[in-house]
């Protein structure tokens, strides 16, 4: 029974391992199976499966940004990107890349970069429009597009920063294409870089600029496209362009512009051209425009007036005082008008008849009192001039005009006080000192010139008269050691006074230096050798430095 017991457990155990072995051997070979059907699964998906791509997800600086097939995204070029997941049906994405034209878009699956650091001229300025293609292999399976640009801000501190006309105009044109959306402020800044062509004398590039401003013209106001127009003939006509001038003048007239000036540029144009009956009918019709409006006629007058047409100017200035007698700005135009045409008997009528509408009217006090000084009529250019510097006491040519009424009318004694006054407004100025000189050096007041001709070397170093002065009073105080001083920088502005030599050399032989002296009148008659004063004085010198030496050796 024993023996048959052991059977039996061996029987039994035997049974245990086979059945555990086929439980194994199941396991591993489903085990197998499974793995074998997902290798043939993932081998199936990627390579007989249609691929499709899904989605692109960035991170935008902080912001999750995700982009379906087909879809776009901005970004500006400073934007820090990273390409965070890529979605497609290819399982791990095995054999998925992205292809940009130009950018490396497949280095911001590593790492978050600057945009800018990938663009391939590194411009900001510039606008990137890019297809971003999906890839299997070689195969498209979708694509997303991009743009980067910078903002209309970055955009316009750059353009401002710019001071080159050229290189402004072609920031411009980037600007247009970049933001077509902001159409409207550029055109507005195109106007104002023609604007500054013109101010700088570049009239063939003015002309480009308003030329492209009207490839707009169908967007501008009413009031900047007569702008341009009229900006347009006014520089045709600048460069002799008549023809075009006059094909502007009719686009401006058909889109509505009533400008007075645009009827009377055909005339004018037309008359340079010598078609009289054309030019006729555009004068007539000038005149049709407004027959009673001051304001237009003053306009036209002024034009007039600013293109040398004086007659012309004249004539409507007139019909416009016909209408409104007291109209100041029409009579300040016929001023201007007499001014140029020199009638100054007929110019100080219009200045009176102005004074007696407006009285404290500065401009026309002063002009009345310099035309009235101009004719000789002292008295009343004295009156009108004392008007004026009551109301402005610091008028340095006011004064100056004061002082040569005072002069012309005799008034020393006035013409001195504005002398004075001169030297306080105007320092530099050296004639009121030449005066102040003059009339007080006959009345022995030396104390008295000196401080002035001190105060008018110190603004005028230069001036050797104002020295010489100087050196005149000193010799009559009998500062001659001073005065020596003066006498050597005067020498030093003009080496070759010859005058200033003789006086030098008679105060040196005075206080004894008679070497010094021989010197300069050796010196002296280098330059002038005719002169006798000279020759006497080396004579006389040159005997006594002898004597001089005989009495050493002695």
């Amino acid at each position: 029974m024993v023996r048959d017991n052991k059977q039996d457990r061996r029987a039994r155990v035997k049974k245990k391992k086979s059945s555990s072995f086929f439980r194994k051997l199941i396991i591993y070979t489903l085990l197998i199976s499974a793995i074998l059907a997902y290798l043939f699964w993932l081998w199936n998906r990627i390579y007989f499966t249609a691929h499709r791509f899904y989605s692109i997800t960035f991170l935008q600086n902080d912001q999750i940004k995700r982009i379906l097939d087909g879809e776009k995204i901005r970004f500006h070029p400073k934007d820090k990107v990273k390409i965070i997941h890529i979605s497609t049906n290819v399982p791990f994405n095995y054999h998925v890349r992205l292809f940009c034209k130009d950018i490396d878009i497949e280095s911001l699956l590593y790492r978050g970069k600057r945009l800018i650091s990938i663009l391939p001229s590194k411009d900001i300025f510039r606008l990137y429009d890019r297809i971003v293609h999906v890839r299997f292999e070689d195969q498209d399976i979708g694509k997303i597009r991009i743009l980067i640009k910078p903002s209309f801000e970055d955009w316009l501190a750059k353009y401002n920063e710019i001071n080159e006309l050229n290189k402004k105009r072609d920031f411009l044109d980037i600007g247009l294409s970049l933001f077509p959306e902001k159409e409207e402020e550029l055109i507005g800044l195109r106007l104002s870089l023609a604007k500054e062509y013109e101010e700088n004398r570049k009239i063939e590039d003015a002309i480009k600029e308003y030329l492209a401003i009207l490839n707009y013209a169908e967007k501008l106001k009413k009031d900047t496209l007569f702008s341009v127009y009229e900006s347009l003939i006014r520089l045709f006509i600048k460069t002799k362009k008549y023809k075009a001038a006059l094909r502007y003048c009719q686009f401006a007239i058909d889109a509505g512009d009533k400008n007075p000036e645009i009827y009377y540029n055909i005339y004018r144009l037309y008359n340079k051209l010598g078609k009289k009956e054309k030019a006729a009918y555009y004068l007539s019709e000038l005149l049709k425009l407004k027959p009673k409006d001051v304001e237009s006629r003053i306009e036209l007058a002024k034009t007039l007036l600013e293109t040398g047409d004086i007659d012309r100017a004249d004539r409507y200035v007139s019909e416009a005082l016909s209408i409104d007698p007291n109209n100041i700005d029409a009579l300040i135009l016929k001023a201007k008008i007499l001014d140029k045409k020199g009638n100054k008997k007929a110019l100080i009528q219009v200045y009176k008849k102005i004074l007696s509408i407006q009285p404290e009217n500065e401009v026309i006090l002063y002009n009345l009192a310099a035309l009235e000084y101009e004719i000789k009529d002292m008295d009343s250019a004295l009156k009108h001039i004392r008007a004026y510097i009551v109301k402005r006491p610091n008028d340095k040519d006011a004064h100056e005009l004061l002082f040569q009424i005072y002069r012309a009318k005799k008034m020393d004694d006035m013409a001195y006080k504005e002398a004075k006054i001169l030297i306080e407004l105007s320092p530099r100025l050296t004639y009121p000192y030449y005066f102040l000189f003059n009339y007080l050096w006959p009345k022995g007041r030396c104390k008295e010139i000196l401080p002035y001709m001190i105060k008018g070397i110190r603004y005028n170093p230069r001036d050797i008269t104002l020295r010489k002065y100087i050196v005149l009073c000193y010799l009559l105080q009998g500062k001659d050691a001073l005065a020596i001083r003066q006498i050597r920088i005067i020498l030093k502005l003009k080496p070759n006074d010859v005058g200033t030599m003789l006086q030098l050399a008679r105060l040196m032989e005075k206080r004894g230096d008679y070497l010094d002296a021989l010197k300069i009148y050796k010196k002296i008659l280098k330059i002038a050798p005719d002169n006798e004063e000279a020759q006497d004085g080396y004579l006389r010198l040159k005997f006594k430095t002898i004597e001089e030496k005989e009495k050493e050796v002695e």
